[in-house]
This record gives structure tokens, C-alpha cells and sequence, in this order.
């Protein structure tokens, strides 16, 4: 199919086809000569492009019937398909998102921004194009007998939403609770463990409830603890330990209620 533009400022595309299946060089000649004859009487438009016919019946009419072929003018691609499309906006995107986070980490080293959770331990690195290794955990998929991937979900809606609200810092801790809900007890903010403080770092690294699962799934290893930051920007493998661990303790998914502050008794 050869594309004809009009030169009018007309942004319609006239498609025309040539005559398909095996014609003979007759033919096709008079289907040229038509051709030309339109395109003389029409003057407000301009074969800009024409691709490869395969359908004559021979090379030679090919190369007469397609004539010569002028690239593209400036500015319009060849393809533009939706994936095309599609690809090129998710791009910009991308682009448009690791400017903002550069120009964000330089008023933070300025001191004009105050870093928040997020930036200090789940976007630490730009984005490259690439999904965040905590949400390619959060939607991997059950594997079979055969190590064939299901589409039964790997990690249920409670353990992934607990795990996205623990990396932005809007998970049930005691920090949620005093920006949000600062009318709550005290008992609101103290974990059940008599910490005063219930915060997402004391969960997974230092509350008793949860030493033995802490240590079979992985995020205390080999006697070491995994960094905050690398358990959940670091790598999927690191990331499958923390969604692990949240699935299994339920922990952070839910409000708890710590024990009653002691208060000492009036003098007599």
C-alpha cells in the first residue's frame, strides 16, 4: 500500500492500493498509466512514500510499478502503531520521573527537603525502566510440580498491601499513628511486647514475638541482619524475605494495643 499526502496542509492519509494477486505487465502498466493520470489532475497532493509491493508477478514490474522511494519527511515515523506508541509515552515517563527524583535528592543534600521514609529506604536509586523489586515479589505467581509458573498469587492482598504501606511509611506503627491519629491512647503506639515504640524496623528486627520466623525466612542471616534498604529496594530475592515474613507473623497488617502504661498510685 503506497501513502499519499496532501501538500494542502490536510492531515488525512489517501491510502492507495495497488491490484493484487498475479497480473500480467499489460495490466499493470495500465493501472500505472491510471495513476498517473490522477496524480496529474490532482496537483494538491505528493506521493511521499511507498513501500515494496510483493504481489506482481514479476521483479522488473515490481521496480516500475513501485517507482522511487523517498523516505519519510521529518518528524513522521514509519511506524506508528499503538504498541509504538505506547512504548514511546511509558518512556517519557520514565524520563519525566528520574528528573524529578534527581532534583528531589539534590534540595534534600541541599537541606531544603526533608528526606522521608520512602527516600531513604525504597527509591534509592532512580528509575531506570525497570519495575521496583518489591512489586515484582508482590506479583510473582505459585510455581507447579514442573516449575511452570501459575496464576494462583504467591503473597495474599493483606500481605501485599501491609508490605507497600510498611515501604511508604503508612503501615499500622506507632509513627502512623502519631501523624494521623494523634488523639489515641498511648497503649496504641506501644507494641504488645512492652516496646514503647511499635515501629516497622523494631518489628522485623528486635520484637521477641518474632525471633524464630525472623530467622527462618531470611531476614536475619547467617547471624547478620539485612539492612532496611535492601530488603526492600535492593533485589526480588530480598523482598520475597520481607513479604515472607509479613505473610507468616501477619505483623504490621493490622492495629495493636501494647500494655497499659504504668501509672503510680496517688499519695495517700
Amino acid at each position: 500500500m503506497a501513502l499519499r499526502i496532501g501538500s494542502d496542509g490536510a492531515r488525512a492519509l489517501i491510502p492507495k492500493l495497488p491490484p493484487f494477486g498475479r497480473i500480467s505487465e499489460k495490466e499493470s502498466a495500465s493501472h500505472r498509466k491510471g495513476q498517473k493520470k490522477k496524480r496529474r489532475e490532482t496537483d494538491t497532493q505528493a506521493s511521499v512514500w511507498r513501500p515494496v509491493v510483493p504481489y506482481v508477478a514479476s521483479a522488473s514490474v515490481a521496480r516500475r510499478s513501485r517507482g522511487v522511494q523517498k523516505p519519510p519527511p521529518g518528524g513522521v515515523e514509519c511506524v506508528q502503531s499503538a504498541a509504538f506508541q505506547k512504548d514511546r509515552a511509558r518512556q517519557k515517563a520514565y524520563q519525566e520521573w528520574a528528573t524529578e527524583w534527581e532534583k528531589r535528592q539534590e534540595e534534600i543534600r541541599a537541606g531544603r527537603r526533608t528526606a522521608s521514609f520512602a527516600d531513604k529506604f525504597t527509591l534509592t536509586k532512580p528509575p531506570d525502566g525497570d519495575n521496583h523489586p518489591l512489586w515484582l515479589a508482590a506479583t510473582d505467581c505459585e510455581r507447579d510440580d514442573k516449575g511452570k509458573k501459575t496464576k494462583k498469587a504467591l503473597f495474599s492482598r493483606r500481605t501485599t498491601s501491609a508490605a507497600f504501606q510498611v515501604a511508604v511509611d503508612h503501615a499500622f506503627t506507632s509513627s502512623y499513628a502519631t501523624r494521623f491519629r494523634p488523639t489515641d491512647p498511648l497503649e496504641s503506639l506501644r507494641c504488645p511486647c512492652g516496646e514503647p515504640r511499635r515501629t516497622s524496623a523494631h518489628t522485623l528486627y528486635h520484637c521477641q514475638r518474632f525471633y524464630f520466623e525472623r530467622h527462618a525466612f531470611g531476614v536475619v542471616k547467617y547471624g547478620r541482619t539485612i539492612p532496611y534498604n535492601k530488603l526492600l529496594s535492593s533485589h526480588k530475592k530480598n523482598a520475597l524475605r520481607f513479604l515472607t515474613f509479613l505473610q507468616e507473623t501477619r505483623a504490621l497488617s493490622r492495629p495493636e494495643i501494647g500494655p497499659d502504661a504504668y501509672v503510680p498510685p496517688e499519695p495517700d
